[in-house]
């Protein structure tokens, strides 16, 4: 009876035991499942941030894509109510390096826009070569960036500082000091392919077959060329670069990464070419909001070793713009030697070349370099210049003295203007008396909507139409009859008073519901119209940022203080605005 006894409590005991195991299965409690020791709970890791910046996103251009179902993601996170929206502006130049130096750096710092003169070497410094971006970068070093805690960049123009994975422009250059990294960054681009070979081909061929439908369209409706030759750089950024942020950010989650930025540019490219809301363009940011989901879920998954925010935002917004060269057939700096030509005309006064001789110099520089080699070509060139001007001087042509020629560098309607030879900046008042007609080309240009100069007292002189007008430093009405408040005069003489700026500011005419574009694009950012100052951030409803004015340097201190714990004063530019 004793052994029957014994067995019927060990049979209820097992029974008991299994009861509980399916338990814990149906719970997933895997302790309890196999029996394992319940280890010392860690505790919590800090909570990370994911920033997400869909570049040249201008606001109103996200609106219109809700309507059009192109952003179905985006609008779910506002209509479920767990994000808000908030807009503010770019300030001047906007563009992504100085947004994303203000928002990585808390500083804005010496960027007059996307392309500058070097007056000392007479380079220009252009953001799309790596070279130039590292060594921009290098300015910032000592600031603390926001990813310089362990966090990880993908696809942006700067490192923030990170340690981690860096897939940004400076990463493609071999600088003296990056390229280890640059091979590290290649390492890491072979993996992450191989994990999703099939899916990136794919992808980046079926870009470039809608790309190439498109230019097929375009062909057949005889709508004007848009950059098509560019088909296979916008595929690659619309399908392989997100491709492979997805798949990075998705890595960086399960490893921990406490702080993530990532750049998408697929709809910067492809608006640029066709314009703001083309159905090319508003095709590619149905992509990204398709891989912002991706990104959202993998943050949610129980894998992830800890919590994180996720924010999407854009650094500056995009104009529809007609290029000038469509409409006076040839680009803007010709206009201005054909300008001052005309101006110069019966002057007699300005020590300039005319166009006439510039061109038939340029024409003799062409045909001489055909014929020749190219190492002859390249020891001939400082003789071709001098022989073309003492061949070809037209009669009456002034006397060959040191002469002021001008070099334009545009960011899309907003562009600086160079007197070549200057070593500093010049004053309005040494313009007006060095380049008469190139003042008079200015005012007669129905391109140009106003233009600023630097005052011998510190104070902004804008032009048009032939009037000046010198605001001075803190203004109180700013310049009404130009649309300038003072938020704007403020941002145009920070700019103007860098020493790397032009010696003139020019900003374009408004035209057909955008503006001209001293490049040719069909839609641009650089300038001060409200399209292109229109900045979005999408942010989690219980961590909005504080105030309501925001900017780059703002953000800068709301994720500085909330996700690292450092207070970062106010920037130099904010300091000047206010």
């Amino acid at each position: 009876m004793e052994g029957m006894k014994a067995l019927r409590e060990g049979t209820l005991e097992l029974r008991e035991e299994i009861r509980e195991r399916v338990r814990a299965l149906r719970e997933r409690r895997w302790e309890r499942l196999f029996g394992f020791r319940r280890r010392a709970v860690d505790p919590p890791a800090p909570r990370g941030f994911v920033i997400v910046q869909i570049d040249a996103l201008a606001g109103w251009v996200l609106e219109e894509a809700m309507r059009r179902r192109r952003a179905r993601f985006l609008r779910s996170l506002l209509r479920r109510g767990g994000f808000g929206l908030r807009r503010f502006q770019a300030g001047l130049p906007a563009t992504t390096p100085a947004f994303q130096a203000g928002l990585l750096y808390g500083d804005r710092g010496e960027i007059p826009g996307f392309r500058w003169l070097d007056r000392r070497s007479g380079s220009t410094v252009w953001f799309a070569h790596p070279g130039d971006c590292v060594r921009v970068e290098r300015e910032f070093d000592g600031k603390g960036g926001l990813l310089s805690e362990g966090g990880s960049s993908y696809f942006s123009i700067f490192t923030g500082g990170a340690e981690g994975r860096l897939f940004d422009t400076g990463g493609l250059s071999w600088e003296k000091g990056r390229r280890r990294r640059t091979i590290v960054n290649f390492a890491y681009l072979a993996f992450f392919f191989a994990l999703a070979a099939s899916r990136i081909v794919g992808r980046t061929l079926l870009e470039m077959l809608r790309d190439l439908l498109d230019i097929a369209g375009g062909l057949v409706a005889r709508r004007p060329k848009r950059k098509w030759g560019q088909f296979v750089l916008r595929a690659l950024s619309n399908a392989f670069m997100n491709e492979l942020a997805v798949i990075g950010v998705r890595e960086e989650v399960r490893q921990g990464t406490r702080a993530l930025y990532v750049n998408f540019i697929g709809y910067d490219k492809a608006a640029h070419a066709r314009g703001a809301v083309h159905p090319y363009a508003l095709w590619c940011l149905r992509e990204i909001d398709r891989d912002l989901r991706r990104i959202y879920r993998s943050l949610h998954r129980r894998s992830r070793k800890r919590d994180y925010d996720f924010y999407v935002l854009s650094d500056h917004g995009i104009l529809p713009t007609t290029p000038i060269e469509d409409v006076a057939g040839q680009d803007f700096e010709s206009l201005l030697l054909d300008g001052r030509l005309a101006s110069g005309a019966g002057g007699g006064s300005e020590a300039e070349e005319s166009a006439a001789d510039l061109h038939r110099s340029i024409e003799v520089l062409t045909g001489i370099g055909r014929i020749l080699p190219p190492v002859a070509r390249f020891l001939l060139r400082p003789f071709h210049r001098r022989f073309a001007r003492g061949r070809f001087r037209s009669p009456g042509a002034l006397p060959p003295e040191p002469i002021p020629r001008v070099a334009l560098r545009p960011t899309g309607n907003f562009a600086h203007l160079y007197l070549v030879g200057a070593r500093s900046p010049l004053l309005a008042e040494e313009l007006e008396g060095r380049a008469i007609g190139l003042m008079r080309a200015l005012d007669r240009s129905p391109y140009v909507r106003f233009f600023a100069m630097r005052g011998a007292d510190g104070a902004v002189v804008l032009g048009r139409r032939g009037s000046r007008e010198r605001v001075p430093d803190l203004p109180a009405a700013g310049a009404p009859d130009l649309g300038l408040d003072p938020w704007k005069i403020q941002e145009i003489r920070r700019v103007l008073f860098m020493p790397r700026s032009g010696d003139v500011l020019l900003f374009s005419e408004r035209c057909d519901g955008g503006a001209y574009n001293f490049q040719h694009e069909y839609a641009s950012h650089g300038g001060l119209e409200p399209e292109e100052q229109d900045c979005f951030l999408l942010h989690p409803a219980d961590s909005a940022p504080p105030g309501y004015e925001l900017s780059a340097e703002a953000l800068h201190r709301f994720f500085a203080k909330r996700y690292l714990g450092r207070e970062a004063a106010p920037s130099r530019s904010e300091t000047l605005a206010g």
